[in-house]
C-alpha cells in the first residue's frame, strides 16, 4: 500500500437491528405453533411445527446479511470511494468523489451538529459505526445544486491523505461561511 491509499472497514453496530431480526424469526416460528397447538389436530401439529421452524431458517438464511453490515472506505488517487457491504458478501459502492469537491471537511460533535442542522443539506450519507462513535468525521460536497453530506469515521493515515489533497476543506465551523 502506497503513502497515496489508504482502505480501511468501519463494522456498523446494529445490536437494535440483531434483536428485531431475531425477534421476527421467533415469531415466525412461535406464532403458528402456538396457534396449531390450540386449535390443530394431534396429526397437524408436528408438519404445522416443521413447516414453521423450516420457514424462520429459511428467513434467517435470508435476511441475517443485512443485520450485518460493513463500511468500506478506499482513498485513492485523489477519490473517495465509500461501499457498503451487507454479511460480507453483497457489496454496494455509495459514493466515488473527488476529495478536491468537498467544501468542508470536520471533526463532528455537539456543537458541529447545531451548526449543521442550520444548513440546507439535501442528501445525508451516514457511514459510522454507530452514531455515538467515539471520532466521527463530517464532509459537506455539492452535487450540482444540492449540498450533501457524508459522516464517516476515519484512521490517522485517512486524514493526512484527505488533508494533502484538499487541506483548504479543513475548516472550523466558525469560520463557514
Amino acid at each position: 500500500m502506497s503513502d497515496e491509499r489508504c482502505e480501511y472497514l468501519i463494522k456498523q453496530r446494529s445490536t437494535a437491528k440483531k434483536i428485531i431480526f431475531i425477534s421476527i424469526y421467533i415469531l415466525i416460528f412461535a406464532v403458528p405453533t402456538a396457534i396449531s397447538f390450540l386449535e390443530a389436530s394431534a396429526n397437524s401439529f408436528i408438519p404445522i411445527i416443521l413447516i414453521s421452524l423450516f420457514l424462520s431458517l429459511l428467513t434467517a438464511f435470508i435476511t441475517w446479511r443485512f443485520a450485518n453490515i460493513e463500511f468500506e472506505f478506499v482513498i485513492e488517487g485523489g477519490e473517495f470511494k465509500i461501499s457498503k457491504i451487507y454479511g460480507k458478501s453483497i457489496k454496494k459502492t455509495l459514493l466515488i468523489i473527488p476529495i478536491s469537491s468537498f467544501v468542508e471537511i470536520g471533526t463532528y460533535g455537539e456543537e458541529e451538529y447545531e451548526q449543521l442542522s442550520k444548513l440546507s443539506l439535501q442528501k445525508n450519507l451516514i457511514c459510522v459505526s454507530s452514531l455515538d462513535a467515539e471520532e466521527m468525521y463530517y464532509a459537506i460536497y455539492s452535487e450540482g445544486e444540492d449540498k450533501c453530506i457524508i459522516y464517516f469515521e476515519a484512521t490517522q493515515k485517512a486524514l493526512e491523505i484527505l488533508r494533502r489533497y484538499n487541506s483548504s476543506a479543513f475548516k472550523t465551523i466558525k469560520n463557514r461561511k
